[in-house]
């Protein structure tokens, strides 16, 4: 016999006492034979006042955790946060976008498929305009359609490039801009096609109404950017504009690099080593303290 074999009979001599071993083969029906599992004559834990207390110190000491981390969030992330996930109500990420006047992540997505839907349509006209109709057209109708496909061409770039900016600076309003450049493409390059298809002339007088849509488009970016790029803090108490990303390029700014300085960010005192890691939101309240030397 093998020592498992003695030890299995072993087993079986020492519990086969205790009634809850049922032989194999035997009646079920036996009076006082019982059928008790092994595992209920294991400990159970569930109501162990020891265990019950540790798990209710547990949940008060992560709630406390929860609050004191709330706490070390600027007013903007604690609401954001606050409404996103807490709140019984939950806010949606449009919502809270529209709010603080910003992109949902989706937003910059649909802007980059419009604008490769303008420059697929782009090529697709040139295309036709190069080998279709150049046979039928005259010089003048080829110019107007060449001209539209141009306008065409360049403004759906510039729409792409003002779709990816927006991914890069989330704070930047690009929806009117973006709109009126597109209805200016529509108007623009739109009559200039119908014309260079036969279409009366007349429809030349929406020509300079588009154009000057595209114009208000891209003055309206310029003037989003210089203030979407800037962001109002408060550095050492005082209200400032700043267009810094990250505590390091303020440290820069303020011309503090490889001085003897020390930062403090919503009551947070941040390492020099993750001041780049640090990014800059509206309404931060930073302290910079730095030596100064004196004779």
């Amino acid at each position: 016999m093998t020592a498992r074999e003695q030890g299995v009979v072993k087993w079986f001599n020492d519990t086969k006492g205790f009634g809850f071993i049922q032989r194999a083969g035997g009646d079920d029906d036996d009076e006082g034979s019982t059928h008790v599992a092994p595992a209920l004559y294991l400990e159970d834990n569930r109501y162990d006042p020891a265990r019950l207390v540790e798990e209710e110190d547990y949940e008060e000491q992560s709630t406390s955790a929860l609050h004191n981390a709330m706490e070390q969030l600027d007013d903007r992330s604690r609401n954001i946060l606050q409404r996103r996930w807490l709140d019984d109500d939950k806010s949606t990420l449009h919502e809270l976008a529209a709010e603080y006047n910003v992109s949902a992540e989706h937003d910059w997505l649909m802007w980059i498929a419009i604008s490769a839907l303008n420059l697929a349509l782009a090529v697709i006209l040139g295309a036709f305009g190069a080998h279709g109709l150049k046979a039928h057209a005259t010089e003048a109708q080829l110019a107007w359609w060449q001209t539209a496909t141009d306008y065409f061409f360049y403004h759906a770039l510039g729409l792409l490039a003002l779709a990816i900016l927006s991914k890069v600076i989330p704070q930047l309003p690009i929806k009117a801009s973006f709109l009126l450049i597109q209805i200016g493409i529509l108007f623009f390059c739109g009559s200039l096609y119908v014309m260079a298809l036969g279409l009366p002339r007349g429809l030349g007088a929406i020509t300079p109404i588009g154009g000057a849509l595209m114009i208000a488009g891209w003055l309206t970016s310029q003037f989003a950017q210089s203030n979407g790029m800037y962001m109002q803090i408060f550095l050492n108490g005082e209200p400032q504009e700043t267009a810094c990303q990250n505590l390091l390029q303020l440290v820069q700014e303020l011309s503090l690099e490889g001085k003897r300085f020390a930062v403090e960010m919503n009551e947070m005192i941040i390492s020099k080593s993750k001041l780049e890691l640090t990014p800059i939101a509206e309404k931060d309240r930073i302290e910079i303290i730095h030596a100064v030397g004196g004779g």
